[in-house]
């Protein structure tokens, strides 16, 4: 209920002091009402008399005496009848008056009463009553509030703070700047990979560079796409393999402007005689005509790689490639041995031999590819033949020669045994005189 009181029109025409003095008048004459028998009572000429008796009218009174008094200068009287107020609009509307009157304080402990937290923090801030701040942040989440919090604690110095503040307010760049500043570079890597800031990645990156950490420097290069700054300081630290492999984890498909680049590490293999790195790395920037030779060329030298990602790395390329030309080259290799290391078998290694092939088989099996007979001729022959050795071993003769059966036509192909040729006359003999 709004009573029509003269105070509150001269209140509207901003006459402050002249409306408190109208209210004080008003509620000196309640206490007169509650004393004495109702009777008509005017002020400027209008009737109050019955609403007076209205504890509602009490409440508008009291109110109007406390943003007058506040607005007149009497600050501590006006803060404390706010405070006293159960009406949490009238604590509100008292601290928008004490904000314009610079009484941040009281300004602020009507806001908290009021449970409007930021506006409580805002009144804090602007008194530097930071420990007041940080414990209102539990309840806050206007970004405004944590920058200007993240400001005042990077002004005393805190800078870790500070960022967690800038964190909490979106400002990835402050956050990650100060994060970096005060050597907390897990959450700088943080917040720049959940952003997904380039400018932030940027910063990290330079931060690593300067501690002497090229590989992390170069992966937060690549995140922030300097694909030519990255370049330059992977091939500057001898990080090429480094850099090819920091893209192929960042990007599911790798983004144009770094084909380039991994073709010129590519290259940089090839100009050194390596056919594997050169033949994988072209396979990684789609050249696979490059790669496939040059993976060629390296089954062919024998070079010193894992024969698994050997085969990994040809077969992918071949796959890739869509070219059946390709996929029969690969098979006759495998069929002639340039993959296969029967330079093993010849040699009377049967054991790597067979694991050879074994995992040959399990390549090509993997990646649905038909496993050529010879290869499968090849594996079963050895398998008969470790099978043979591990029975003489433990005197199971008959199980030997049993096995040796199948293995008569092929002795010849286990060099160790030619001292068995002439003697083919007896399958039996052989089993017992194998060993």
């Amino acid at each position: 209920m709004n009573v029509n009181l003269p105070a509150n029109e001269i209140y509207a025409i901003g006459d402050y002091a002249v409306a408190l003095t109208l209210f004080e008048e008003a509620f000196n004459k309640f206490g007169d009402v509650k004393r004495a028998p109702p009777r008509p009572m005017t002020s400027g000429g209008r009737a109050i008399s019955s609403q007076l008796t209205d504890g509602r009218v009490l409440k508008q009174i009291e109110e109007g005496i406390a943003r007058n008094s506040i607005r007149c200068g009497h600050i501590q009287k006006g803060f404390q009848m706010a405070m006293d107020s159960n009406s949490a609009q009238h604590k509100k509307e008292c601290a928008a008056v004490l904000e314009t009157t610079k009484s941040f304080a009281e300004a602020g402990a009507l806001y908290e009463d009021c449970k409007l937290w930021e506006n409580a923090a805002s009144c804090y801030i602007c008194m530097k009553n930071w420990s007041r701040v940080a414990d209102l942040l539990q309840y806050i989440h206007s970004p405004k509030i944590f920058v200007q919090f993240g400001k005042a604690k990077e002004a005393e110095g805190k800078l870790r703070e500070a960022a967690v503040s800038y964190e909490k307010a979106n400002d990835v760049m402050n956050s990650i700047r100060l994060y970096l500043s005060a050597d907390y570079p897990d959450d700088a890597i943080r917040v720049a990979r959940v952003s997904g800031s380039f400018s932030g990645a940027m910063l990290v990156s330079r931060y690593f560079e300067e501690h002497g950490d090229m590989e992390t420097a170069l992966r937060f290069l690549i995140i922030s796409r300097c694909y030519e700054d990255a370049l330059l300081v992977a091939f500057k630290h001898g990080k090429s393999e480094t850099y090819v492999q920091c893209i192929q984890d960042e990007f599911t498909a790798i983004p144009s402007e770094f084909l380039d680049g991994i073709r010129q590490v590519a290259a940089y293999f090839e100009e050194k005689k390596d056919n594997f790195k050169a033949g994988k790395y072209y396979q990684v920037c789609e050249d696979y005509k490059k790669s496939f030779a040059l993976l060629m060329k390296a089954a062919q030298n024998r070079v010193t790689v894992d024969d698994n990602e050997l085969m990994e790395v040809v077969i992918q390329t071949v796959i890739k490639s869509e070219n059946e030309s390709y996929s029969r080259t690969l098979v006759e290799a495998f069929k002639t041995g340039l993959i296969v290391a029967m330079e093993d078998h010849k040699g009377g290694n049967y054991r790597d031999a067979h694991a050879t092939l074994v995992r040959t088989c399990k390549e090509l099996k993997s990646h649905s590819m038909k496993i050529p007979k010879d290869i499968m001729d090849a594996h079963k022959i050895l398998h008969y033949y470790l099978l043979v050795r591990k029975h003489v071993t433990i005197q199971n003769h008959k199980q030997a020669a049993g096995l040796l059966v199948a293995l008569v036509d092929n002795i010849s192909k286990f060099p160790t045994r030619k001292r068995l040729r002439g003697q083919k006359s007896s399958k039996l003999f052989y089993g017992l005189i194998i060993y």
